[in-house]
């Protein structure tokens, strides 16, 4: 038989208590077979090594920005995104001032913007996820041809693998238009992501 063994530390003057909830059911917690470190609610994320079926954690990098004002931008250039302004940044990786992420975490994450934008006349639009500053048009979401003076919006998703050190990702947006074309500080603008899965 399997034996449970509980060891306390050679250092430190605290106690740690394991509680038991209030209730009227017998239950069973079944550790998994394996050595590691057991993360909890507390725990900033998981990693390749942690078994996501027996832990768990609520702080999973994540972040959202949206625009303070509207941005006009010009035909035929790709012209990254105003986000300044912070709805969540969970461990404060989001610049403000440069409109970019810059996750400390190795792994894969999950990118996500919408731009609404009109005045002007579109004939074509072309939204893209820059990482480290190349590679403009590269992860386009949307190409198409649209009726001017429509107020569209339009969104997109990329999985990337980031590095955790100096890798960033900023949102651009390109236009081919005629007149003034804005991209507006509304509901329908934004950008985020979240780590799906750590090196």
């Amino acid at each position: 038989m399997s034996k449970i063994a509980i060891k306390g530390a050679t250092t430190g003057t605290g106690t740690f208590t394991i509680e038991s909830p209030a209730t009227n059911t017998d239950r069973t917690l079944t550790l998994p077979d394996e050595a590691g470190t057991v993360l909890t609610s507390a725990s900033d994320y998981l990693s390749s090594t942690d078994n996501i079926s027996t832990q768990a954690s609520k702080n999973i990098p994540i972040f959202m920005a949206t625009m303070s004002s509207n941005q006009s931008i010009g035909d035929d250039t790709f012209t990254k995104v105003n986000f300044n302004t912070e709805v969540v940044d969970s461990h404060s990786w989001y610049d403000t001032s440069t409109y970019r992420f810059t996750p400390q975490v190795a792994g894969w994450y999950l990118f996500e913007t919408s731009m609404q934008f009109g005045d002007g006349s579109v004939a074509r639009f072309i939204g893209s996820f820059v990482k480290n500053g190349t590679g403009f048009g590269d992860n386009r979401w949307v190409d198409f041809t649209a009726s001017p003076g429509n107020t569209i919006s339009f969104s997109g998703q990329k999985l990337f693998h980031m590095n955790g050190s100096t890798d960033y990702m900023e949102a651009y947006g390109w236009i081919d238009n005629s007149g003034t074309v804005k991209f507006y500080s509304s509901d329908g603008t934004h950008f985020g992501g979240y780590l799906v899965r750590a090196d």
